[in-house]
């Protein structure tokens, strides 16, 4: 079985070419480095070497001048494989020191493999097939200094390069972690805060000293007026607000600052070079003195509605790459969601004010109708009856019948039979017609006995204007009736014989004048 060295600093690249190599039936041993290899050679002398060339304690090329100048090792073909050194002037010298064979990682298997069996039969043909060197070992040093220096500088400057990299991503990383906790303070403001007003100063506060901001502001939308009014901030004094004026949320007038803005496009917006945008060249003064670079502004809505706006400036440019404008978005949503939040509940706790105080109100009606001496009926009107849906203690005290014996029932049922009385006709037209009424009637009490009342009726009209219920009124005027009745008797009658009195007779006497004089007739 044809034994092969590979060589190289790298377990995954020796892990790949040990499979493709056990996989078409070689054997395979592997060195971490030159020496290594050297050592491993010469106990075991390999049929092919497979060597990377940048590689610690021996790099490839010290080994390709070491197994060129040993009798033994130079008659074994070698066969570079590098990823670094990819210039044709590292192939030369490669070639030029003796290699056999330069090939570029990565490599396709199957020109790998053509390669490596070119290089096999050329050895198994004769050994002085085996390339030697050209050039004196002097010669060959001062050339692989030259190309290990330039290569040394170059991969300086690479990893300068990715040390730069690497610690702009950990300021990022570190960007990052200020605003993750920023947006996870805000989000315990939102739980335990309970108005709007103390969520903006929390918010500013928050980025501020948590995410890293120079400056952050808020500015609330004064609905009348359409004046952008600052109302939280921290950080840096936002000097350019008193001298540009108020600031306004409508759609007429230049747009001097960020918020005007996003209220005027709908938009967010994002600057990571204040002092060359044009679109706030008003205040590129104020933000230079100020030392602020980069801002974003953000509009807060209610229900989709925008109420107010954050604007948010750093001091550095290039502040708000995609990651952090994620971030700073989420913040922006949730704290529209809270306020959207407070107004729903400032919603409700009107609405439950309002219904408390209406509770209140129709409680303190319900006590006073029940409180009231006069007796109160409410009934449901389904021409032409109506039928009773509530009375009041003083209804009941004055018919005698209880609440439960008369609910249900027709109206008419305190009339009894006297239902020709003259008062009945105004209230039939007034129930006919929708409207208020009043008559002096005759009603029949539980146990039978009669009563006069005043009747008041009015009606309940739904949205539509029609009259669903009506509600009446009675009061008992019994003794006052009987009061008239006993004065007219004095009146007419003597007190001592009950004979008509002289009053009574000039009445009656006029009566029949009257009455003759209409008929045309005579009277005695």
């Amino acid at each position: 079985m044809t034994r092969l060295l590979i060589v190289d600093d790298r377990a995954d690249n020796r892990y790949v070419l040990r499979a493709l190599m056990e996989g078409h039936g070689f054997k395979v041993d592997e060195a971490n480095h030159g020496a290594q290899a050297l050592a491993m050679a010469r106990q075991n002398l390999p049929e092919l070497i497979i060597s990377d060339l940048l590689m610690p304690v021996m790099d490839g090329y010290t080994l390709l001048r070491e197994w060129k100048a040993d009798s033994v090792l130079s008659t074994v073909p070698f066969m570079v494989y590098t990823a670094t050194y990819t210039e044709a002037k590292d192939e030369k010298l490669a070639v030029d020191m003796g290699a056999d064979a330069f090939l570029i990682k990565p490599s396709e298997p199957d020109a790998f493999l053509t390669h490596v069996q070119h290089l096999l039969e050329m050895r198994s043909k004769s050994a002085d097939t085996v390339r030697k060197p050209t050039e004196g070992e002097s010669t060959t040093i001062k050339r692989y200094n030259e190309v290990l220096i330039k290569k040394l500088e170059k991969r300086s400057a690479e990893l300068e390069v990715r040390v730069t990299e690497l610690n702009a991503a950990q300021f990022q990383v570190l960007r990052l972690n200020r605003l993750y906790m920023a947006l996870s303070e805000i989000n315990q403001a939102i739980v335990h805060t309970s108005n709007q007003q103390a969520l903006f100063h929390e918010l500013c506060r928050v980025a501020v000293e948590r995410g890293g901001l120079a400056m952050v502001w808020v500015g609330s939308v004064e609905p009348t007026s359409g004046r952008i009014e600052p109302v939280a901030r921290a950080g840096a004094e936002p000097t350019w607000l008193p001298r540009l004026g108020p600031l306004v949320s409508t759609g007429s007038g230049p747009k001097r600052d960020p918020s005007e803005i996003v209220f005027a496009t709908q938009r967010p917006y994002l600057s990571n070079d204040l002092q060359n945008d044009t679109r706030i060249a008003a205040i590129s003064d104020d933000l230079r003195q100020c030392g602020l670079q980069s801002a974003a502004c953000y509009l807060l809505r209610v229900d989709e509605k925008p109420v107010a706006c954050v604007s948010l400036f750093a001091a550095e440019k290039n502040f708000f790459d995609n990651q952090l404008l994620d971030l700073v978005t989420e913040i922006a949503t949730d704290t529209s969601f809270a306020l959207t939040n407070f107004a729903h509940e400032a919603d409700r706790q009107r609405a439950v004010s309002a219904l408390r105080a209406s509770e209140e109100s129709a409680r303190l009606s319900q006590r006073a109708v029940e409180a009231t001496a006069n007796g109160i009926l409410i009934a449901e009107y389904t021409t032409p009856d109506l039928t009773v849906t509530y009375v009041n203690p003083a209804f009941e005290r004055i018919t005698g019948y209880s609440a439960a014996e008369v609910i249900g029932k027709q109206a008419g049922l305190f009339m009894g039979t006297d239902v020709d009385q003259l008062g009945l006709q105004e209230i039939r037209s007034a129930l006919y017609e929708g409207r208020e009424g009043g008559a002096t009637l005759q009603n029949h009490r539980k146990d039978g006995s009669l009563f006069w009342n005043d009747l008041t009726v009015a009606p309940v009209k739904n949205p539509d204007g029609v009259a669903t219920h009506f509600v009446g009124v009675i009061n008992d005027i019994t003794e006052r009736k009987q009061y008239e009745e006993q004065l007219e008797r004095q009146n007419n009658q003597d007190s001592l014989t009950g004979l008509a009195s002289r009053s009574l007779l000039k009445e009656r006497t006029d009566l029949a004048i009257a009455f003759a004089a209409r008929q045309n007739r005579s009277v005695a």
